[in-house]
């Protein structure tokens, strides 16, 4: 659900609903024991290491393969505004990378790989596939045009998203 993120048993205060919604997630693996789950969350918003007691749920269950996505490129405003303020103040093209604007993670992204390790998950860093030392991708380039990777500050567009699962290569 929207703003819940993927952890048994916790209270958000923003989000009442979260921890009845993750139950009921809870209950549905419990019952159909699916072969495969894959968990993603804004994880610098939360208490990241309750993803701890999820992934020993999810083992104890018999879950054979757990999929962790790490963190997006979190954005200090909505990209495309970024991009095109950027390009009107300074008469330049849209860059291709961009990294003055971007959040730091303060290696989230690293603790979230540990903890997947320590399960036996899968780890997949989406900053290790958008980003490189001269910042992280701003757009892609579709048979429609160019298209942002984010539509707001966190969130992947649907081609950004397409990217990241042909470059995670977790589905082999």
């Amino acid at each position: 659900a929207s703003g819940c993120p993927p952890f048994i048993g916790i209270e958000i205060n923003e989000r009442p609903n979260c921890k009845n919604i993750n139950k009921l997630v809870e209950e549905w693996i419990v019952k159909n024991q699916p072969d495969e789950i894959i968990l993603a969350a804004r994880w610098s918003r939360y208490n990241w290491k309750s993803l701890n007691e999820t992934l020993s749920l999810l083992r104890k269950q018999g879950i054979k393969k757990i999929i962790v996505f790490g963190p997006t490129p979190v954005w200090s405003g909505v990209l495309t505004d970024i991009l095109l303020k950027n390009a009107l103040l300074n008469g330049t093209s849209i860059p291709d990378r961009e990294r003055l604007h971007l959040i730091s993670d303060n290696g989230v992204d690293e603790e979230i790989r540990k903890i997947s390790q320590e399960h036996g998950a899968e780890f997949v860093s989406i900053r290790r596939i958008l980003c490189n030392p001269d910042g992280c991708i701003t757009y892609l380039n579709t048979k429609h045009g160019p298209v942002p990777t984010a539509w707001d500050t966190a969130h992947l567009s649907s081609q950004a998203s397409d990217y990241l699962i042909m470059h995670s290569r977790i589905f082999k």
